[in-house]
């Protein structure tokens, strides 16, 4: 917007230095088409005001946002359901991968715990394409002396504040096996293509094997029709016992 204004401000300058400064200074008349400086610039200044509404109509209508909810109850007959066991053991955190039941009339993975469901739907005005998420781990946040403090202390603006980081993480359970160390974020889904108000993907989550607390975030990417990347951070608490999350945050743009 700041650009925007600082075209108008120099387009009325020059007007105003055409119409009426160099023609006093020059004691010259210059060519204005039979226009007054203010008429031009109300002319002209409409002109460019409806067009700047109508390109920000174009880009709004096109824009997804994602609605998150961390305390839905799973529905057995829930479209697109990603199952993902969080295992942690004598420190070291195991990439076992998502699953995606295939089986007619099976409702979960044998022996999966179900600790919480994620869902998540699109609230935007047009199609959110590619989502995918990615969980990175929560280093810090502005303000606060420790993590656990995010239980209890109100923080305004609270995504704009945070610090992240990749897990890292191992794909076998060998002595030797290699850790993954991936900044650009660990994938948890499937890429899924969400159409406006309709339909979702839940992410169900089972954290009975983890022997550790974790403050997580989980970055949701994705893409409109005109492919602008934009994300959403939702912020994911989780141990043995319990899990909690925080709002979905406003939507960025990249």
């Amino acid at each position: 917007m700041k650009k925007y204004v600082g075209y108008m401000v120099a387009f009325v300058f020059g007007t105003y230095l055409w119409f009426v400064l160099l023609p006093m200074w020059f004691n010259y008349s210059f060519p204005t088409g039979g226009w007054d400086w203010l008429g031009f610039v109300g002319v002209v200044g409409g002109l460019f005001l409806s067009v700047w509404c109508l390109k920000k109509q174009q880009e709004l209508s096109v824009v997804p946002c994602l609605d998150v909810d961390a305390y839905s109850t799973l529905d057995n007959n829930a479209q697109n359901k990603v199952f993902r066991i969080f295992n942690d053991t004598d420190g070291r955190i195991y990439n076992d991968g998502y699953i995606i039941l295939r089986t007619p009339g099976k409702t979960e993975p044998d022996g999966f715990r179900k600790s919480a469901n994620i869902k998540v739907t699109n609230k935007g005005l047009s199609t959110a394409f590619q989502v995918c998420v990615y969980l990175y781990d929560l280093k810090s946040v502005k303000g606060l002396a420790s993590l656990d403090e995010i239980a209890t202390t109100p923080i305004d603006d609270f995504y704009d504040k945070i610090d992240y980081k990749g897990y890292t993480y191992y794909e076998e359970t060998g002595v030797d096996a290699e850790p993954v160390k991936n900044e650009s974020g660990w994938l948890i889904s499937p890429q899924y293509n969400l159409c406006a108000n309709a339909g979702e993907f839940n992410l169900v989550f089972d954290f009975s094997k983890v022997t550790q607390k974790y403050h997580s975030i989980l970055k949701f990417e994705f893409e409109d029709i005109y492919q602008k990347k934009y994300h959403q951070f939702l912020y994911l608490y989780f141990d043995k016992e319990e899990c909690a999350a925080l709002p979905i945050s406003k939507l960025y743009s990249r």
